[in-house]
């Protein structure tokens, strides 16, 4: 299975303010000695030499190099260049921040210390306003109100395999994008045109962020990733637990994914040779009856003591019909059904979650539910036994816990499971969950379905999760 997820990169810069810096060029008839001023927005900007436009620049002082355009009454028409005029100060603007510029006589000109000659040669800098706030963010305008003849360059927003990059004082910071074709809510044709402005965002800050990306929930997991990471010692780890520390396991469920009868058997008998104590067996692709002779074959040589049994129907039952297939699962000491139903039947979901012989766990029905209210009320109406969450699905780890705490206060059980995201974020979530101590098995067996994945010490061994710290990432993406 390849990777089908999306992603972009954003170098950002230091973002310390310079204090009590007063800085006076004049103004007048470019003559030399005084100079005009000029207003503009950067659209990009040279912070290491992996940019593309490292070596055309000068390669020792391109660093801090931007590319501008105008926004003066007097308009310079395309992109320009220009270096810092205080090249000690690293206090350089973020893409799409308003900044000065001016032209001086270029002091590598043959002719600078000559006075019978004329100084054509001249160099393009650039000064940040004057920051009253002490925050670089008031200089910057939104995105959004930028008119249709601003044209923001992208040479340094690329698109890398689900990732965000954010790169500060030369670290690292690595989150993944797991968009899930077809599932996720955010699964819409501006996802890219979201993920650019996030990276030409990115020093608003994770607060902010989140907030404007509300409603794409993979792109706000990427954030929270990217965050995390730049702030820990290490790109991957993020949450300190017995997990990343002393290779504690994570107890998991073996996945069996649908198919015929006998593509599905052969998979139950795999995953319990491997040690797995409990499976989850997806239910809807073929013939309830064949399904039913599978759970019957898996309980007469497997009891409840040796496997725990859970489906996953993917809402493939009609409402009209599921209590009566609940009851009959009921029979093989089933820990739980996920989304028997389609999502979005609170009331059908709810007659269920009150009759059922079997515990019903919510899945799909998450997804998009983004209010604090929206969710209070669909618990309160659909009363389930189980909640499943999906953090990539669902927005990221902020949200996951605020899910959480709803189910607690709601006497509703819960844990975790991945969505096929790559080892980077699986990595992430899986030492996430570790940090809440669940005992029950998670989801978090996705990451071998990848024939293109990031190796790295995550490893599955004997139904559980490891993180083998004696194993190194291999990620050549930074």
């Amino acid at each position: 299975m390849n990777q089908q997820s999306w992603g972009l990169s954003q170098t950002i810069s230091n973002n310390s303010t310079v204090a009590g810096s007063v800085v006076s060029l004049g103004g007048g008839d470019n003559s030399g000695s005084e100079r005009n001023i000029f207003v503009a927005r950067v659209t990009d900007i040279i912070l290491d030499s992996s940019h593309p436009k490292f070596d055309e620049n000068g390669k020792w002082d391109s660093i801090g190099t931007i590319y501008y355009k105008s926004i003066s009454d007097i308009v310079i028409e395309g992109i320009s260049t220009a270096k810092p005029l205080f090249p000690n100060i690293k206090h350089y603007p973020l893409v799409n921040e308003i900044i000065y510029y001016t032209t001086l006589p270029n002091p590598e000109s043959q002719f600078i210390n000559d006075p019978n000659k004329v100084n054509k040669d001249t160099q393009t800098y650039y000064f940040p306003p004057i920051n009253i706030w002490n925050s670089i963010h008031h200089n910057a305008l939104p995105l959004d109100n930028l008119q249709n003849n601003i044209n923001v360059q992208n040479d340094y927003t690329a698109s890398e395999a689900g990732l965000i990059r954010e790169v500060k004082d030369g670290e690292t910071g690595i989150g993944e994008c797991g968009l899930f074709r077809g599932l996720s809510i955010d699964d819409r044709p501006d996802y890219e045109k979201k993920l650019k402005w996030v990276c030409n965002n990115i020093g608003l800050g994770l607060d902010i962020l989140l907030s404007k990306t509300n409603d794409f929930p993979s792109i706000q997991i990427g954030i929270e990733q990217a965050f995390l990471s730049l702030q820990s010692s290490s790109p991957f780890k993020l949450f300190a637990s017995d997990f990343t520390e002393t290779n504690k396991a994570i107890a998991i469920n073996g996945l069996i994914w649908m198919g015929d009868r006998q593509f599905m058997k052969r998979q139950i008998k795999e995953k319990i040779a491997q040690g797995f104590r409990c499976l989850k067996m997806k239910i809807g692709a073929i013939d309830f009856e064949s399904e039913i002779e599978l759970l019957a074959t898996i309980r007469k040589e497997f009891s409840i003591k040796d496997i725990e049994l859970r489906v996953d129907a993917n809402g493939a039952f009609i409402a009209s019909e599921a209590l009566e297939k609940l009851k009959i699962l009921s029979n093989y000491d089933l820990h739980s059904i996920e989304q028997p139903i389609k999502q979005g039947q609170y009331h059908e979901m709810a007659s269920l979650c009150e009759q059922t012989p079997l515990p019903i766990a919510l899945d799909e029905e998450l997804i998009g539910v983004f209010d604090v209210t929206k969710r209070t009320k669909m618990l309160q109406i659909i009363k389930p036994q189980y909640i499943i969450l999906k953090p990539s699905l669902v927005g990221g780890f902020k949200e996951s816990l605020e899910w959480i705490e709803l189910a607690k206060e709601y006497g509703i059980g819960w844990w975790v499971t991945s969505a096929l995201e790559s080892n980077i974020g699986l990595n992430a979530i899986a030492q996430w969950t570790a940090t809440l101590k669940s005992s029950m098995p998670q989801g978090l067996g996705t990451g071998g379905l990848f024939t293109n994945n990031f190796d790295s010490p995550l490893e599955v061994n004997k139904g559980g999760l490891y993180y083998n710290k004696n194993k190194n990432w291999n990620f050549n993406l930074i």
